[in-house]
């Protein structure tokens, strides 16, 4: 093999290896930018409290069903500030909770051998708010 055919091959060699990195540099500045997106592009979650369908197991000692209701989901704003004086803080802890609902109906189905179908009522969202929780109507977790 002469010289200038060596001297080529580690040209090209040189060449592929160049873009190659060059590649690489793109793909690490890309990524980069995506990162230090300002929150227009890529939006960060909202407080917010909102109907959703939501599917659960509704049961009687005898009878159970799957059903449908809308409920409220979400996440509401919360705070809590030291004070001076007992009891030393402040507290605004929101819940996202019914606003207004209506009892509804359902049919359970599906009984042990021998029980007729039997019924339930439950309450259905038809909105939803960010509210103190309410422990004569709602079983408030702590």
């Amino acid at each position: 093999m002469t010289m200038i055919k060596m001297m080529r091959m580690t040209q090209r060699k040189v060449e592929r290896t160049t873009i190659i990195w060059k590649a690489l540099w793109i793909v690490l500045l890309l990524s980069m930018q995506l990162c230090n997106t300002d929150s227009s592009t890529f939006p960060r979650p909202q407080a917010g409290c909102n109907l959703r369908n939501y599917r659960m197991n509704a049961s009687t000692e005898h009878c159970w069903s799957n059903i449908t209701v809308p409920a409220c989901w979400g996440f509401c704003q919360s705070s809590e500030v030291g004070t001076a004086n007992p009891p030393f803080t402040i507290a605004r802890h929101k819940v996202c909770g019914f606003r207004t609902y209506q009892n509804v109906t359902f049919t359970l189905l599906n009984c042990h051998r021998g029980y007729a179908a039997e019924k339930v009522v439950v309450p259905s969202a038809l909105s939803c708010s960010c509210t103190e929780c309410d422990t004569t109507t709602t079983h408030c977790e702590g």
